[in-house]
């Protein structure tokens, strides 16, 4: 490509280099700038390497192993602390309480927090009895395919497992058809998880 020269100064036809040269500069500039055949071969080899690794990645990639929880598949406050930093285990004894930091645990990357030592070590010994059902995000949301953050005060176990709901009134209307509304969660949920929230 020839090098245009406008009055005293060109500009360069390589847009990477985007800068002015003076016309003795301009041999300079071409030579370094204006890809040769030799580069212009490098780069097209560079090019299909990167392409077909990139083609070998995309097929691939189911075999890889993921993680079984992405960041959103479990409600969480911007610390990464679950649902709202009540404790899991007490629900089981009726009533939720707020958790301390001094006692935590951390589950499919979120981070609860127990009232005491004691309930921290339940949950340690199986967090997947206490840990809250859809990820803490409300199970009437779920049944419906919408993923709701919840309020704490709408904790409910219910056959040794705990569901949040959205507030007072979804937990309401929830609770008009329990077995229903989790058979229709659970066969929603995988689904549901995956996508951002919606209110």
């Amino acid at each position: 490509m020839p090098i245009r020269v406008l009055e005293e100064y060109f500009s360069c036809p390589v847009p990477v280099c985007n800068q002015m040269a003076s016309a003795t500069e301009a041999p300079l500039c071409k030579q370094f700038c204006l890809p040769t055949e030799e580069t212009a071969m490098i780069t097209m080899t560079t090019r299909r390497i990167v392409l077909g690794a990139l083609a070998t990645l995309a097929f691939s990639a189911p075999l890889v192993a993921t993680p079984a929880f992405a960041k959103d598949e479990v409600f969480v406050d911007a610390k990464g602390v679950a649902i709202h930093g009540q404790d899991p285990v007490s629900y089981f004894g009726g009533k939720g309480v707020p958790g301390k930091a001094q006692f935590a645990s951390k589950y499919q990357g979120a981070t609860y927090y127990f009232a005491d030592a004691a309930n921290k070590a339940k949950f340690d010994a199986k967090p997947v009895a206490y840990a809250p059902q859809y990820g803490g995000f409300c199970a009437y949301g779920a049944s419906v395919e919408r993923k709701f953050r919840t309020d704490p005060s709408t904790g409910t176990v219910v056959n040794g497992k705990l569901y949040f709901n959205k507030d007072p009134d979804i937990a309401k209307t929830w609770s008009k058809d329990i077995p229903g509304n989790i058979k229709k969660a659970d066969a929603n949920w995988p689904q549901v998880k995956t996508r951002s929230i919606d209110g």
